[in-house]
């Protein structure tokens, strides 16, 4: 993982601590806040969890999701035990890339983006975070979630929220 010092200050909430992420990847670097639940004395949770949560963008939304329903389930995940990340795959939020590229619809839908998924996913195992995961996503971010359950046999579960496509094809258009 990329170290700035800027950016690596971890805030708790009501017994959760939020940790900022960068995490490299071929198109540049994505970024993700990962909410744990913390230790009477402020610490991370001590070992590796069972299992991942991991929240995807929806569209071109940030990873705090639509009205911050991204925010309020993470909070909620991690106070029960469940290590959640809400990640921004490139060109959304504070990811690296150009966020001008998503003006073409066709673009959520691209096979880069699926990667980075896969790609964040890595990050969260080596790191020692948990080894399994569950991926949501809503919209476009149900599609990443869909194929990457596709290949990657850490999912456990996939949750998909009103994905657009399953296969995209550019006549949906």
């Amino acid at each position: 993982l990329v170290h700035d010092q800027q950016a690596t200050e971890s805030a708790i909430f009501e017994g959760v601590r939020e940790s900022p992420w960068h995490l490299p990847h071929a198109g540049g670097t994505l970024f993700g806040v990962l909410s744990e639940r913390a230790q009477e004395d402020g610490t991370d949770a001590s070992g590796p969890a069972d299992l991942c949560a991991v929240l995807l963008n929806a569209g071109a939304i940030r990873r705090i999701g639509p009205n911050r329903m991204w925010v309020e389930i993470a909070r909620r995940w991690a106070a029960d035990g469940v290590p959640t990340m809400r990640l921004d795959v490139e060109g959304i939020g504070d990811a690296d890339g150009e966020n001008d590229r998503f003006e073409d619809i066709g673009q959520l839908y691209a096979p880069d983006l699926q990667s980075q998924v896969r790609a964040a996913l890595d990050h969260i195992d080596a790191r020692g975070v948990a080894s399994r995961f569950v991926l949501v996503g809503l919209c476009s971010g149900a599609y990443w979630a869909f194929h990457a359950a596709l290949e990657d046999t850490r999912l456990a579960a996939v949750l998909m929220v009103n994905p657009r496509a399953l296969f995209w094809d550019p006549l949906l258009e």
